[in-house]
């Protein structure tokens, strides 16, 4: 069984929860994750926005909080898309702590050139257009923020 948690302060739980729950069903409905976890919390100082890693019994995403409405759902999608990295088991472990993508070794790696990055800084893109328009009916052009909420049509 699946289950998804989020927490902390500065996030629309609605938008969390949809978001997350929309790549869930689109994305991993084949699989079983255990725990979800997104938490919300400071991660300025440790410079990023978003964090995934494995836990013992699932995952957990670690999100700046306060981000702007689209930065969030960019973000999460991107850190969604390691989650299934890790389901799928093309990011992994092997041998204590060498990190794996594709059965290439990436630990030690610059952070911009290892190739779960890459692919998922490619793949956030595409999905927050599939998310948006799968959603809410509309493209990132015509999304409108005025309305703290909700995503509609612009007018």
């Amino acid at each position: 069984m699946s289950v998804f948690t989020h927490s902390g302060y500065g996030y629309s739980k609605t938008i969390c929860k949809n978001t997350t729950i929309w790549f869930l069903k689109k994305h991993l409905s084949e699989h079983e994750i255990g725990n979800l976890e997104v938490t919300h919390k400071g991660l300025k100082r440790d410079g990023s926005w978003g964090y995934c890693d494995p836990i013992q019994d699932g995952y957990r995403i670690e999100l700046q909080s306060g981000m702007k409405r689209e930065t969030y759902i960019r973000t999460l999608l991107h850190e969604l898309i390691h989650v299934k990295q890790w389901v799928e088991g093309t990011l992994h472990f092997e041998g204590g702590n060498n990190m794996y993508f594709k059965d290439k070794i990436i630990s030690g790696s610059d952070y911009h050139n290892q190739p779960h990055e890459i692919e998922a800084f490619e793949l956030e893109g595409i999905l927050y257009q599939d998310y948006l328009d799968d959603a809410y009916g509309v493209t990132p052009d015509e999304v409108s923020f005025f309305f703290p909420n909700r995503l509609r049509k612009g007018v």
